[in-house]
């Protein structure tokens, strides 16, 4: 895996570099679920605000969102740059930062 982020002991989302999620239920990690279908670079990471809201960004500049139970399509945020790191304070904030070292705001929906 290359990220992770955890909102409780019984909930996790991992991601790897090969555009692939993870979730944890406390005891065990589920098989892997390709998201990243387009393979754009694979994902560097991702953060969860809430077991319902988790954000994974990848090598391309995208954004892929986990309601709890599906990923949404690819979300364009910043224009094919590499995004190497995300936190999300709450389900309607997020600031990923891309390879260049810029940050930048994200309002991701699914």
């Amino acid at each position: 895996m290359e990220g992770v982020s955890c909102v409780r002991p019984t909930f996790c989302v991992g991601v790897d570099l090969d555009g692939k999620a993870f979730t944890f239920n406390g005891a065990s990690w589920s098989k892997p679920v390709l998201v990243d279908r387009g393979n754009t670079g694979g994902f560097y990471a991702v953060s969860c605000a809430t077991v319902s809201f988790c954000v994974a960004v990848d090598g391309s500049g995208n954004a892929f969102v986990f309601n709890g139970t599906t990923w949404s399509q690819r979300l364009s945020i910043d224009g094919g740059t590499p995004l190497t790191g995300i936190s999300c304070a709450s389900v309607s904030f997020c600031e990923a930062i891309d390879g260049k070292g810029n940050t930048i705001a994200a309002h991701p929906r699914s």
